[in-house]
């Protein structure tokens, strides 16, 4: 399977592995959210982006 990327590549070709992108887009709304005492729930919220990929089942 190939490697899941977020992002187009960027100009220098450089492209950002989906998994670095759902665990940090995780942190930052959890950052976001600690102010609410919802820090938890933010966390997996952005963690729910991941689930928006779609994997190629090969049979």
């Amino acid at each position: 399977m190939k490697e899941p990327y977020a992002h187009s590549a960027n100009p220098q070709g450089q492209r950002y592995r989906l998994a670095d992108h759902v665990k940090e887009v995780g942190a930052l709304s959890q950052k976001f959210a600690d102010k609410f005492c919802a820090s938890e729930l933010a966390y997996w919220a952005g963690l729910w982006k991941l689930s928006k990929m779609r994997i190629k089942y090969v049979s």
